[in-house]
């Protein structure tokens, strides 16, 4: 089918500039508020309000794809609304034993939301070659992670999507069902009003990234918007900012008057302020030491094959180390301080087989313009003895892991790499080439991280000994 045929004509009551700018400036509002206004309530507000109108998105896009109303890239869209939203009110367990009955409804329409919400998804990602109104349509919708594009209907991409979400659910479904059966008397800590102050900004963080890679999914389809046609959907969800507008201005206003014309912003505790200088530190470090092994591991396996190392090799290994130590840290940093279902957006780069997949997909974009299938089926592949090397080093006694076996998992990767690359049709390099570029960037890591994993093991024991929070989280990329 042409290009002109296939133009998407966008939905203004689904992704219209209205629509999107009155749900951007909700969903940044409450954390926003939070953070320097010291007003929990005001997030959970907004919160609850948000949730209802995912929770309505969700229904109407579920009853537009049973009747085959809605496109692959509308639906798309829908995702990261939803995913920015969020699909209804969050479950309370405050009231303890009390309020049981209410507990019981709101958990139900909180997983019945979910459950509903994961299955849309994995119906989506799983159909995409001939999901929605114009199937024929379908290869030519680009989908973006991170700033870099790939094909909506790509396999590989599609079904390592799905596994994690298959994961997410499983995992939250047991995990909040046991604790809904044990907890049923919960102390009123447990839902504290006090901000905190590092969960805001891990929040803020998940909903900035579902925001930008939402507008370049627009951008860089093929789509078609009269910016003029503003519907009724679109003028609503203007209105919707009324409220909120309304209730933050009489907050600020108490809070002028009561602190003496001075609106006193809040300042994180001692503990959340440490944990937070330590992790952009070591993010800091942890871009320095990958530039670093990057670039000689580039130049090792160009020399082993034979090509000789050039500027513009170890430029690029360089930026491969830093593209995967800038996307694992930001996604640490959210999925771990981060109490929001905005957080799942960013999981998938929180596993070996993501990270091998998108650094996989950046890399080949720089390079060859093109993303071949037998390059991710590689990099997939690639993942399997980064984890078990992974866990393994993680499980042994000695500070950061044994170098010898660190070494050979990642030799191991490499070679399989070029391996499954090479049996699909793509030939990268020698295997020895690329087993011995695995080794190099394992072993530079190993020395370079060794100090920091030292003091790691260090800082944890002396948490564990003052009752203080360890700043262990921070150095989980490590």
């Amino acid at each position: 089918m042409s290009t002109s045929q296939c133009r998407i004509v966008l939905n203004p009551d689904i992704a219209g500039v209205g629509i999107r700018i009155s749900l951007y400036i909700l969903s940044l509002a409450g954390p926003i508020v939070a953070v320097f206004a010291s007003s929990n309530d005001f997030f959970k507000s907004v919160e609850r309000s948000l949730g209802v109108t995912g929770l309505a998105l969700l229904l109407t896009t579920l009853i537009s794809t049973s009747q085959g109303r809605i496109d692959l890239f509308h639906a798309l869209c829908v995702f990261h609304l939803v995913g920015l939203t969020g699909f209804s009110i969050r479950p309370s367990l405050r009231h303890g034993r009390s309020n049981r009955v209410s507990q019981l409804a709101t958990f139900a329409l909180f997983y019945i939301g979910l459950l509903g919400f994961c299955t849309f998804i994995i119906y989506l990602f799983g159909t995409t070659r001939r999901f929605g109104a114009n199937p024929e349509c379908n290869p030519q919708i680009v989908y973006v992670i991170f700033g870099f594009n790939v094909p909506a209907v790509n396999y590989e991409f599609r079904w390592l999507f799905i596994s994690c979400i298959i994961f997410i659910l499983v995992g939250a479904l047991i995990g909040s069902i046991l604790g809904f059966i044990v907890n049923v008397q919960v102390d009123e800590d447990m839902e504290s009003t006090e901000v905190n102050y590092l969960a805001f900004l891990g929040d803020l963080a998940g909903r900035s990234y579902i925001i930008a890679m939402l507008e370049l999914i627009i951008r860089r389809n093929d789509v078609v918007a009269d910016q003029s046609n503003w519907s009724f959907g679109q003028i609503l969800a203007m209105m919707m900012l009324i409220g909120p507008i309304i209730e933050l201005t009489s907050l600020f206003t108490s809070r002028n008057s009561d602190a003496g014309g001075q609106i006193r912003l809040s300042e994180p505790e001692a503990d959340e302020g440490r944990q937070l200088i330590f992790h952009i530190v070591l993010s800091i470090l942890d871009l320095g030491f990958n530039a670093a092994a990057g670039a000689a591991a580039a130049a090792t396996g160009a020399h082993v094959n034979g090509n000789g190392s050039t500027k513009e090799i170890v430029r690029l290994g360089a930026l491969a180390g830093v593209i995967k130590s800038g996307i694992l840290n930001y996604s640490l940093l959210v999925s771990s301080i981060s109490s929001s279902p905005v957080s799942v957006a960013v999981i998938f780069a929180t596993s070996t087989f993501g990270m091998a997949f998108i650094v996989t997909l950046a890399m080949a974009e720089k390079t060859i313009h093109m993303t071949p299938d037998s390059l991710l089926i590689g990099a997939l592949a690639a993942g399997a003895p980064l984890t078990a090397g992974g866990a393994i080093a993680s499980s042994t006694a000695t500070v950061g892991g044994f170098l010898p076996l660190n070494a050979a998992f990642d030799a191991l990767a490499g070679y399989t790499f070029a391996r499954v690359a090479h049996n699909h049709g793509f030939d990268v390099c020698r295997y020895q080439a690329a087993a011995a570029a695995g080794a190099v960037f394992g072993v530079l890591l190993w020395i370079f991280k060794l100090p920091i994993n030292c003091f790691a093991q260090s800082d944890t024991r002396k948490a564990e000994e003052t009752g203080r929070t360890s700043n262990s989280y921070s150095m989980t990329v490590f």
